[in-house]
């Protein structure tokens, strides 16, 4: 038990105060916002790398991806959406062959997570029919602007469409 809190507090999940308790970290939109600026700076940096180095085979598993998470936005759970997206950008970064970068991303897609779930799970439960199906929409048409610019292997629009995916989430969840 003592192990699993001290995991979640390394992960700013919980704070631990000394003699007191536990508290669990609050979702900061300010938090978020500043974490879209870093992603917005380091996915560019990432796609431009992934342009250059992607395959065929790269081609065929991100189409799988994009696949899984057009299936994964029609359940409507905002855990199992957030999986799936960080799936795709996780796989081009892994593209962009360089470890240094993929980690960075890992890091602030982690720590982002239970902020963009909190808000996206709002979203889907508050949200009429027609606001949960714009979401749904942009979610898909957002990743797939990103793979058809890797497909032309065009940096201009593969930086255009990061950038947009990144704000279109926020935009959603704000």
């Amino acid at each position: 038990m003592r192990q699993a809190l001290n995991t979640l507090a390394g992960e700013n999940l919980l704070t631990i105060i000394s003699n007191k308790g536990i508290q669990v970290t609050q979702v900061s939109e300010k938090k978020i916002k500043d974490v879209r600026e870093l992603r917005i700076f380091l996915e560019r940096l990432i796609i431009e790398k992934a342009v250059e180095n992607i395959s065929d085979k790269d081609y065929y598993i991100l189409d799988e991806l994009q696949k899984k998470l057009a299936e994964d936005v029609e359940k409507e759970d905002a855990k199992i959406v957030f999986k799936a997206g960080n799936s795709i950008h996780l796989f081009i970064s892994e593209i962009a062959d360089n470890e240094t970068l993929t980690n960075l991303l890992r890091i602030l897609r982690n720590d982002s997570s239970r902020g963009y779930i909190f808000f996206l799970r709002n979203k889907f439960e508050r949200g009429s029919d027609e606001q949960r199906g714009k979401i749904k929409d942009s979610l898909r048409e957002s990743h797939e602007a990103i793979l058809q610019a890797l497909r032309e292997k065009s940096k201009e629009k593969a930086l255009i469409a990061i950038e947009h995916d990144i704000n279109v989430f926020n935009e959603f969840i704000f």
